[in-house]
This record gives structure tokens, sequence and C-alpha cells, in this order.
């Protein structure tokens, strides 16, 4: 300072209570203008420096967000754009901040900006509300967003804060449990239908032990069929492995009481639990009446499902 006789400034601080200071040291010159010392002040900035470590921590916490965190002003103009905006988006911060957010917005959802911006202006909070926007490369994310106002120190509406979340993963979910939900209901009606049905047959005219075994045995053929089908997320069953699991029951050890020929087809579900039926009652039959007992059965498949 002595040597080139301007002011200088300094920060300092008070290593017990952590105040800080701003000191200045400016040259002391005398009446005849000769420099014959220095006078030294000191500003208490401890407020100031506290605000300004809070705001840079509130920074630090916003930049490494996971969520897309936007600020923008009363007309919509971005202000401010963390890192998971611009993961979330494509857009840059330099590329963002000063344009509108509606570059976000797909053109059938423009009219949601104004009517966030009215919301914020009422000193209304938006909280979740799922929509659509838009990327940088025009491709579409579904989000949900949360959007706050933002006040000066003199408590008047200065803007806007955003979250946006991606939702993407969620709403596929959301969209495959209600899948699997509807394609369970079916499966369940057509089930019980079965079963209904199978009762009917079973017990129609027939009364006593033995119609409750051939209700019982029928049951068990339409489970085995449903574990053949479940083995492959209900996609289809083998024609072949339809089949012999029905023929199984009617397997010695000694030596095999049928012959299975020709080429494997795939089945669909509704085919292959009709058919597992038949099998069964083909067998039962089979065994029933001597037809296995006697001799050799074949079953030739020669067409497709």
């Amino acid at each position: 300072m002595l040597r080139s006789l301007s002011m200088v400034e300094h920060e300092v601080s008070v290593t017990q209570d952590g105040a800080a200071f701003l000191m200045r040291i400016r040259p002391y010159r005398t009446v005849g203008g000769v420099v014959s010392g220095v006078v030294i002040t000191f500003v208490d900035i401890s407020e100031r420096r506290h605000y300004e470590e809070q705001r840079a921590r509130l920074a630090a916490i916003v930049d490494s967000s996971n969520d897309a965190i936007i600020s923008t002003d009363l007309n919509g103009i971005i202000v401010s754009w963390n890192r998971a905006t611009e993961q979330l988006f494509g857009h840059t911060a330099p590329e963002a901040i000063g344009k509108p957010t509606t570059i976000l917005y797909p053109p059938d959802r423009l009219s949601e900006a104004s009517e966030i911006l009215d919301r914020v202006q009422r000193r209304e909070r938006v909280d979740h509300y799922e929509t659509i926007r838009r990327r940088k490369d025009g491709s579409l994310v579904d989000v949900s967003l949360t959007v706050s106002p933002i006040e000066d120190a003199g408590g008047r509406i200065v803007g806007a804060s955003k979250i946006a979340q991606d939702i993407t993963e969620r709403k596929q979910a959301d969209d495959l449990r209600a899948l699997m939900a509807d394609e369970l209901n079916h499966r369940v009606k057509n089930t019980l239908a079965t079963v209904q049905s199978i009762a009917a047959q079973s017990l129609r005219g027939a009364t006593g032990e033995r119609s409750r075994e051939t209700f019982d045995a029928r049951l068990v053929a339409l489970s085995r069929t449903h574990d053949l089908l479940a083995r492959d997320n209900w996609e289809g069953a083998s024609l072949r492995e339809l089949l012999l699991q029905e023929l199984e029951p009617y397997r010695t050890e000694e030596s095999t009481r049928f012959v299975v020929e020709g080429p494997d087809f795939g089945l669909r579900p509704k085919a292959a639990l009709a058919l597992g039926m038949a099998f069964h009652e083909l067998a039962t039959n089979a065994a029933k009446y001597g037809h296995c007992q006697s001799r050799e059965a074949r079953f030739v498949s020669r067409g497709s499902f």
C-alpha cells in the first residue's frame, strides 16, 4: 500500500467465533499531504459471508442432484439449469439459459406453460404433475413436475423453481402391470369357465365316489397343462410334451405302453388347454376300456396348430 499509495482490501476471519471482516488499509496523510501512516478499517461482513456460503452450498446440492432442477423468471425464461437437467433433456446450460421453457414442450402441450406460470403467480405450488416433455433430439419423455414460487427478500414472487423426474420406467412398469392384470383376469375367467364345464360334464348323471374321482382327475390334467404353459410364460406349449405329460401316468417301468410319432408343433395357450383335456380323455378311456392293456397305443401328429 505504501509503495502504490492506493487502498488495499482483504477479507479476514476470527477463528474463535467465525466472524468475518473486510479489512481496508488506506494511506494516512498529514495536512501538508505527506503520508505518515495508514488507516485501517474493518467492516463486518459475517452475515454476507454466511449468505454466500449458504448460497454456494445450495448451488452445489442443486448441481449434484439426480433430479432435473430448473429456475425461471416470471416470463418463463430459464435462469438456471443443473447437470441432471442436461442429462435428461440433452440441452447444455449455455444452450438453455436465456431461452423460454417452451423449448421443452411438445406442440400439443404449450398451453401448460402459461397455466403453470399463472399458478406460480398466485403463490400456488404444483406437486407431482405428470406430463410429457421433449428432449433436444425431439424424443418425448414422461416426467413428474414439482413447481414452486421463488420469492425475493421482500416477499415478492420473482420466478419459479421446477423439479422434473423421469418416470418413463415407472410408466412402463404401470402399463405392464395393467396388461398383466388384464391378462390374469382373462385367464382366470377362462379357467373358471373350463372348471365349470368339467364339473358339469363329470357330474352329469353320475353319483358317488366315481364321479368325484373323474372330476379330480380332470382338474389334475388341467393343472398339468397350466404348469407346462407357465414354464414358458404362457407363450405356448409343445405338442409332444403336452401329450407325453398326459400319458405319463400310464407308463410302466418294464416297457412303454404307448408310442408317439411325428413332428413336434408349438401350440398356442388356448389350443394347448383344449388338447390337454382331449388327450386326458383319450388316455383315460383307453386305459378304462383295455385298449392300452392288450396292445400298443399310437399317437401320430400330422397337422399344425
